[in-house]
């Protein structure tokens, strides 16, 4: 577990990555807020994971070409990184109900490391993709995967690919596009009475807000992207969604909101867009990501992630609130 007071993180001042393998030791030396020095050390692997777009799926579709995977070696350890000994392997997590199309073994592969990994490819499961590495990289070697495809879309969710550079133990880097598989139009048919305690709903809640307003109020939540509001407020199980269909501020006026992912995209932004925590909690059963906006932790609010914590643009500020990630870090 990583628990620590944080005072403000931008991308602009820290680079940190902590986890299941500590990219970079953080010391700090001094009180609470005093301006003291801090010293850092590379002592793991740094490696990210990128789509070159997020994809949307419908339940039933049929094999469906993957967008363009970007991995890349930005830092590594003496003896670590990507190497031959334990490849490149790429999983859909077991919470997004696809699976790769292991018919196709040839992928198409460019970027500066082509020349040290094979175009075919393989897959011990088929929630798992496997480059080999004929040889190791370099810092700053990177390479582009394309030419695959996904397939059994059985039913609705929402989650990210995932990286694995030591054989398949712990997540290196988790990509920072979401994979969502949304219901058909023609998939479900209710047939009940006007009011009768029968409901199809989606798991997925986007903040739509016409103007500033608070998290606990379903006038500013949809299930679709700049969709119509009235939705329920986003509850445990659900993810909460902030992206380009609003860049209102919302502000968090419940004790704790207690979800399932918090998905903060590059597409909000703007003067006002921010998530205000107001001195209360964010609790997230599995990940968290920032990628646009603010997430601003006031005194004595608490962010608790169970699953991946991931800042890849925008601004975490942490002021004197306290960051609870219980798994993999990438800032």
């Amino acid at each position: 577990m990583f628990k620590r007071q944080i005072f403000i993180l931008t991308l602009a001042t820290v680079a940190l990555l902590v986890g299941a393998q500590d990219a970079l030791a953080l010391y700090y030396y001094g009180g609470n807020g005093d301006g003291s020095d801090a010293a850092m050390g590379a002592n793991a692997d740094v490696v990210t994971i990128s789509s070159a777009a997020d994809q949307t799926f419908v339940t039933g579709d049929s094999t469906t070409a993957i967008s363009t995977l970007t991995i890349t070696q930005d830092v590594s350890q003496a003896g670590g990184g990507i190497n031959t000994t334990n490849d490149i392997r790429v999983k859909i997590p077991t919470s997004l109900d696809m699976t790769w199309d292991t018919t196709d073994t040839s992928a198409t592969i460019a970027g500066s490391a082509s020349s040290k990994v094979s175009a075919t490819v393989s897959y011990p499961d088929s929630k798992t993709l496997l480059i080999d590495v004929t040889t190791n990289f370099a810092n700053g070697d990177y390479i582009t995967v394309s030419g695959l495809s996904f397939k059994n879309f059985n039913s609705e969710g929402f989650s990210n690919l995932t990286l694995y550079i030591d054989g398949g133990t712990t997540v290196a880097a988790t990509d920072d596009k979401k994979k969502t598989i949304s219901l058909s139009a023609s998939s479900a048919t209710f047939t009940g009475g006007n009011g009768d305690g029968f409901a199809i709903d989606s798991n997925i809640r986007y903040w739509v807000a016409a103007v500033d307003g608070n998290w606990n109020d379903t006038a500013n939540w949809s299930d679709a992207s700049g969709g119509a509001s009235g939705f329920s407020v986003p509850a445990s199980g659900q993810v909460a969604v902030f992206d380009s269909g609003s860049t209102k501020q919302c502000t968090l006026n419940a004790a704790t909101a207690s979800i399932s992912d918090l998905i903060i995209e590059a597409g909000y932004t703007g003067a006002s867009a921010k998530l205000d925590a107001n001195g209360n909690d964010i609790s997230a059963s599995g990940n968290v990501t920032v990628a646009g906006g603010e997430l601003e932790l006031d005194a004595l609010s608490d962010l608790v992630v169970n699953g991946t914590l991931t800042v890849s643009g925008g601004t975490l500020d942490g002021l004197n609130g306290t960051i609870d990630a219980n798994g993999a870090v990438t800032i």
